[in-house]
């Protein structure tokens, strides 16, 4: 039996929490592979990719096999060529957001897989470049070119130690992180952009210190928690979003 669920146009944090309300009813049996249908998804949100991440890890945690389809348009997701707001554009769209986050990264080294995940026409999905969301260049006090914003500032990063069945949340993990986080010269430059503070350091130290680490201690925190994962983005008022996600044996999932 393949219990599967399928998403519409939008990822989002109602649909995943209607998913994981049916996952748990279902989960009494040992016999199933979990089918996450995503094909038809145009839009993503962030949280809602951590969520999932979540929710495969407690599957994953729990012994269950996994098949996750992501968006694509007729079997392709590599378009190049198509009329604006096309579904060929917004799939490729979903694609790249996906990618630019590293979703493949986080499945890579959470679950030691990609293509195991995936279903075998899509074995490549990530290895085509970035069309969309490219990263801005900005420059450093030396003129050299950098990102505008550091990649751990970004992506999708996990704190997480152990093998399938006795993975925790690592606190050495989330100090580290943090330390070097606030360390970094892009990472310094986004806040003070966005803050309008030219004290770069310090409120570079201060955010990481007080934010992102408490977010990530939170995760830490709860208990029997087996997975944590931070994101952050910028919205289109600059404002920061610091994402924070933790997955306990419990069935439960935190932000």
């Amino acid at each position: 039996m393949e219990p599967r669920f399928f998403f519409g146009n939008e990822l989002n944090n109602n649909s995943l929490e209607s998913c994981f309300v049916k996952i748990k009813k279902t989960i009494k049996e040992k016999n199933f592979q979990f089918h996450f249908v995503l094909s038809k998804v145009r839009w993503i949100d962030i949280d809602a990719a951590l969520f999932l991440l979540c929710i495969l890890g407690y599957l994953k945690g729990k012994g269950f096999q996994l098949l996750l389809t992501l968006p694509e348009e007729n079997g392709r997701w590599d378009f190049t060529v198509f009329e604006e707001n096309s579904a060929e554009e917004k799939t490729r769209k979903a694609r790249d957001f996906l990618k630019r986050w590293c979703f493949d990264v986080a499945l890579l080294e959470v679950f030691g897989s990609v293509s195991d995940l995936l279903p075998p026409h899509q074995e490549d999905y990530f290895e085509c470049p970035l069309l969309f969301y490219q990263e801005g260049v900005t420059q450093d006090d030396n003129g050299k070119s950098i990102r505008a914003l550091s990649t751990k500032m970004i992506e999708i990063t996990h704190m997480t130690r152990g093998p399938d069945g006795a993975k925790f949340v690592d606190e050495a993990m989330i100090e580290s992180f943090v330390e070097e986080f606030a360390l970094e010269k892009r990472f310094q430059q986004a806040i003070c952009k966005t803050i309008g503070n030219k004290d770069e350091i310090y409120f570079a130290k201060e955010f990481a210190s007080t934010i992102i680490k408490e977010a990530l201690l939170n995760t830490f925190e709860h208990p029997d928690a087996t997975l944590s994962m931070i994101a952050m983005a910028r919205d289109v008022h600059k404002n920061l979003l610091v994402v924070a996600r933790a997955c306990p044996n419990s069935g439960k999932i935190f932000c």
